[in-house]
């Protein structure tokens, strides 16, 4: 519990310093320009001459929140290709910088009326060093390949723990909780559920994820 206290705490006091929330949308539109050669995405001006740790002033964009898809002026499935691309900016930007939203809900998703993608809110941003883009890699191809001997190490070269966990009952749970995505394709698996099993998993041996891992695997989701 102190963990979860912990990190809600850490969390919540950099979400309410606009500063901090400034320099991340400064920094993330910077990277979002260099791969977005199709200028898909809107990042929102900052305007720091306005703002300070408890007011944030940025430039207005107008659309429909994806929170609202009866609203859209266009039907979802024609967003499906225009999303795709953009989520694959997104994870460009993750693995080249290392630097990725880890707020991607609904709400602060836009569809523009020139047809651009805005995305705001960027008081929760997470960093991963070359070495955390690497295990994630492995992480996720162990998922998708139920290579449980392999995930469950990866997973404990990268979490916390007080006490080095029962690897072979962790492995064998590991089996038990993944069992029932065997044998589904791809496009079938629900990659989130798998995410949020691994987590429990893990959790229940004791064994944590760092507040960095847990805000990426969030972002995942």
């Amino acid at each position: 519990l102190s963990r979860i206290v912990n990190d809600f705490s850490s969390n919540l006091i950099n979400e309410l310093n606009f500063n901090i929330e400034a320099l991340n949308a400064d920094k993330f539109k910077r990277l979002i320009l260099k791969v977005d050669e199709e200028n898909l995405i809107k990042i929102p001006k900052i305007y720091p001459e306005y703002s300070n740790e408890k007011i944030i002033m940025m430039e207005l964009i107008e659309g429909v929140p994806f929170t609202e898809k009866d609203n859209l002026p266009i039907k979802t499935e024609e967003l499906y290709d225009q999303v795709y691309k953009v989520m694959r900016l997104l994870f460009k930007v993750f693995f080249q910088e290392g630097f990725f939203h880890a707020d991607l809900h609904g709400g602060n998703f836009f569809y523009l009326d020139n047809g651009q993608l805005g995305l705001i809110d960027f008081g929760l941003m997470g960093t991963s060093s070359k070495k955390g883009r690497k295990s994630l890699m492995a992480i996720i191809y162990s998922m998708l390949s139920f290579d449980y001997e392999n995930l469950t190490y990866e997973f404990l070269d990268v979490a916390d723990y007080e006490s080095m966990p029962n690897i072979d009952l962790l492995m064998s749970d590991m089996r038990q909780t993944l069992s029932p995505f065997v044998g589904l394709l791809p496009s079938q698996i629900n990659f989130s559920a798998i995410l949020k099993t691994s987590i429990d998993t893990l959790r229940k041996h004791k064994v944590f994820l760092p507040r960095e891992w847990f805000l990426l695997f969030r972002s995942l989701m």
